[in-house]
């Protein structure tokens, strides 16, 4: 489990012969439930776009997705090689990302080859190579990037990622980019598919000033103060989150190279790990989070609301205070 989020996730392809049914691993279920295993429970499993209610069943040897998993599959247009992560939210939610051709936005599913959607996406047709900084948990490793004729591969350097970490040769990876020539690693077991996890790491040499000196409550997040809450209006570009302010993103250590999971309170005390994302602002870059439609879907937050948080600093928390839902309705046509 992350020792930062307290949060676990688990890979799978997607299995043709068995469509309706996704095997939990068992590490993962030790990870989230302990000896409690939930069976008949029902889980909330979310996507960018999708909510859906699937439940628990005991199938033979363990836990699975089972009922109202199909419909998952139906909405996703799932295909035989997509990958599924599954990320927990909480001990009954669940977030999906689906790995169309291995590429996710920018993340990518391989051994040591970035294939060649990836490579044009990213660096253009032309790239010809280069170097890239690799990192997980508390190490980091300069590797090469060698130009192929349809592919880029890891090559000089990488074989002591995998030494120095003890890993089968099977081991599935998660690259994600951090910045032009850096990427995160998420490492996945080659048994069950659950993440493992390491200790988190600051690639670059300098350090981000971190706030010590302020009261506790910081109510700056974003949009306009109003009272002792901050009023972010709940439109398109919430829907795709709002950018946190940079003493917050300071407080709380994002940087590039340390895009970590945050908490996330909604109303009913109920707590959402959102991880977080990089975004260009100027000369430098500000930051919000990934799954953002996830927390106004699980906090039933309508479009064109009103949202208060409190960011709390000595839980690294943003706490929904307050909504205001939109009143406003359409006028009927005369």
């Amino acid at each position: 489990m992350d020792p930062n989020s307290n949060s676990c996730s688990f890979l799978k392809v997607f299995d043709v012969l068995q469509p309706t049914k996704v095997e939990i691993p068992s590490d993962f279920v030790n990870l989230l439930w302990g000896e409690q295993i939930p069976y008949g429970d029902r889980i909330k499993l979310f996507a960018a776009d999708n909510l859906w209610i699937v439940e628990t069943e005991n199938y033979g040897l363990g836990p699975v997705l089972g009922d109202g998993f199909g419909k998952v599959v139906t909405d996703s247009g799932l295909q035989k090689d997509d990958y599924l992560l599954f990320t927990s939210l909480g001990p009954s939610t669940l977030y999906l990302d689906v790995f169309k051709s291995c590429v996710l936005d920018n993340s990518f599913i391989t051994s040591t080859r970035l294939d060649d959607d990836f490579i044009g996406q990213f660096y253009g047709s032309s790239y010809k190579g280069g170097s890239a900084t690799l990192y997980v948990g508390d190490r980091f490793w300069n590797v090469k990037m060698e130009a192929l004729s349809d592919k880029c591969a890891f090559t000089d350097g990488w074989s002591n990622s995998i030494r120095d970490l003890a890993l089968d040769s099977r081991t599935t990876f998660i690259f994600t980019m951090a910045g032009y020539d850096t990427f995160k690693l998420s490492i996945f077991n080659h048994q069950t598919g659950t993440q493992m996890y390491f200790k988190k790491v600051d690639v670059y040499e300098h350090k981000e000033k971190v706030i010590t000196n302020e009261s506790d409550l910081d109510e700056d997040i974003a949009g306009d103060i109003v009272g002792e809450c901050t009023r972010i209006s709940s439109s398109v570009d919430v829907y795709q989150s709002p950018l946190l302010p940079t003493d917050v993103s300071r407080h709380l250590c994002l940087s590039l190279d340390n895009l970590h999971h945050v908490t996330v309170q909604n109303q009913k005390c109920e707590l959402l790990k959102l991880g977080t994302r990089g975004e260009k602002s100027g000369n430098g870059f500000r930051y919000g989070f990934k799954k953002w439609p996830a927390f106004l879907k699980l906090s039933y937050i309508e479009f064109g609301s009103t949202m208060f948080f409190t960011y709390v600093k000595s839980s690294h928390r943003l706490m929904l205070t307050k909504v205001v839902h939109n009143s406003t309705k359409k006028r009927r046509r005369s």
